[in-house]
């Protein structure tokens, strides 16, 4: 929850009770569209994140007057993690590209946050490797790297491995 203050004053810059203030915004939910000020003038309620990143307009209105801002939204916890290799078979020696998406609990993608990729060391031992083993995903929540396949024709798994413990292969 993200708390919203609004200040009234009088011309004089004193501070005002008892005013009701509307309040509204473009994301998210209000969980009280409307707010009497205190005794030091401000009035408050609490805004609920949506499951979306991205920014809200949030408007303060009262006796004619209107104050306007915005809130942004960002990506929670990192909760899974997303491998794609492109191509998907390499011969012995090839390269692939290897992309590892971060996702928070509602879908959204979570920039930095760092990944570190992982082969088995048998593959490791042949000449399996990586170009970047360990880096922080982009503003896209994505981080690649490329995935050299050891010099024996063994099959690989390949790891992905976040700072905070999530895994997949």
């Amino acid at each position: 929850l993200t708390t919203l203050s609004a200040k009234v004053t009088d011309s004089s810059g004193d501070s005002v009770a008892g005013s009701v203030v509307n309040f509204g915004a473009s994301a998210g939910t209000l969980l009280a569209a409307t707010a009497t000020t205190n005794a030091s003038g401000i009035a408050q309620v609490s805004l609920r994140s949506p499951t979306q990143v991205g920014i809200a307009n949030v408007t303060a209105a009262t006796a004619g007057l209107t104050a306007t801002g915005q809130i942004t939204f960002v990506a929670g916890a990192a909760k899974s993690i997303v491998l794609s290799a492109s191509p998907s078979t390499v011969q012995t020696g090839g390269q692939s590209s290897i992309r590892a998406t971060v996702f928070d609990a509602s879908g959204n993608r979570v920039p930095n946050v760092t990944v570190a990729f992982s082969l088995p060391s048998n593959s490791v031992a042949n000449g399996g490797r990586f170009s970047i083993a360990t880096d922080a995903t982009d503003g896209n929540g994505e981080v690649t790297t490329t995935y050299t396949a050891p010099s024996t024709g063994t099959s690989d798994t390949i790891t992905a491995k976040t700072t905070g413990g999530l895994s997949t292969s």
